[in-house]
């Protein structure tokens, strides 16, 4: 069978929706290279993520011919004559849109829904942004012959936002990471890390971008808090935000906490696993997201990890997690006191940590997608 990937976010995308579309699409043509896979991407120059991605033999990169038209290649029958041309049976949207006017062809659809945030956060996207994937969303739910989520709690979310889906179509299919994130790295490699983007000498780890809804003013002042009685830092990795630059930088100059607040805009993807082992800990804080990449990452990564109570993150960690119930600057500041000085439960939340994270294999994500797949052939 020849199955088709939309590669939009698996060519360029540094970001977890990076992460999780290049892990997915790598799992399942290992595990099932009878097939033949094309990715599909409107540009592809030569950077670091196409090597590990094109490695197997039964995967092809496939471009718009025509390049004046590639911007909207992607969304309309550009693509469907191209999937056509190539004899593609299963094409998988995996950046949440599947392309219009491709009425007749015989191809099944399968759509990733990684989050809801359009849906959860309208305020942090502009009004011609919401609209269109407002838009491009409703129409691709309609489309598809089968949806994927990342955790259970994404099913029972998207669900409640869109009632009239056929409930029988959206499928669980858990995100996996890449293998290396259990390697312990040497002391003078962390130490050439540190003294390279001037980290901290203990702190604990925020990654993504630095939306709103990652409430990193609670957890700027749950810093503030523990600063009174030590040195701890908090490290935030990912895209600056209008709500960082005008709600959190101006408190962390009117009250002096520059020292303690280290932001990175990116990190090689190779540097990832040396700075979770830095970290003290890892604060996944955001209430809405369907999954957490990092929070497994980091758990791999030997590193305990603090969710906020009744999340996707909670419940997809278990008691490999602590869990932070309200999400006050006092209880983010009191569960990260503990998390950092308590040194059994430090030990028991870093083995349930790397049970919980062997658990995301790349071998399960991709019998579970490999069974939505053949469901749709009844198979």
């Amino acid at each position: 069978m020849t199955i088709g990937f939309d590669g939009y976010w698996a060519v360029y995308n540094d970001t977890n929706r990076g992460n999780l579309s290049r892990n997915t699409i790598m799992a399942i043509t290992h595990h099932s290279p009878k097939n033949k896979y094309f990715i599909y991407s409107d540009y592809s120059t030569e950077n670091r993520h196409l090597t590990p991605l094109l490695a197997s033999a039964n995967v092809n990169l496939k471009e718009p011919r025509h390049g004046m038209f590639s911007r909207l290649w992607r969304w309309g029958d550009g693509m469907g004559k191209d999937l056509r041309r190539h004899h593609v049976r299963l094409y998988h949207g995996m950046c949440e849109l599947l392309p219009y006017f491709t009425r007749g062809y015989n191809t099944r659809w399968v759509l990733s829904v990684n989050d809801l945030d359009v849906k959860h956060f309208p305020r942090e996207f502009g009004l011609w942004e919401r609209a269109k994937k407002l838009l491009s969303l409703r129409h691709s739910l309609r489309k598809a012959h089968s949806i994927v989520v990342p955790s259970e709690w994404g099913r029972r979310d998207l669900l409640a936002h869109y009632p009239k889906l056929d409930a029988d179509k959206v499928h669980v299919v858990p995100p996996c990471m890449s293998s290396n994130f259990d390697i312990v790295a040497h002391d003078e490699v962390k130490r050439s890390l540190a003294s390279q983007h001037g980290l901290p000498e203990k702190f604990v780890l925020v990654m993504g971008p630095l939306n709103a809804h990652k409430h990193l003013l609670e957890l700027v002042k749950a810093i503030e808090l523990l600063a009174k009685n030590g040195d701890l830092g908090i490290v935030l990795v990912g895209r600056s935000t209008s709500y960082y630059r005008h709600v959190v930088r101006p408190y962390l100059d009117s009250h002096s906490l520059r020292d303690y607040v280290h932001h990175i805009k990116s990190i090689h993807s190779a540097d990832l696993p040396i700075l979770y082992q830095l970290s003290e800990a890892m604060l996944c804080s955001a209430r809405e997201q369907y999954y957490s990449l990092s929070m497994l990452e980091a758990m791999s990564s030997g590193v305990p990890v603090l969710v906020p109570a009744g999340t996707a993150q909670a419940e997809m960690a278990g008691p490999a997690a602590l869990a932070v119930e309200g999400g006050s600057p006092r209880q983010w500041a009191d569960a990260i006191e503990r998390i950092t000085t308590d040194q059994g439960l430090r030990s028991q939340l870093i083995a349930a940590g790397r049970e919980c994270a062997a658990g995301h294999s790349a071998e399960v994500t991709a019998e579970a997608l490999d069974s939505c797949y053949s469901a749709l052939f009844g198979n």
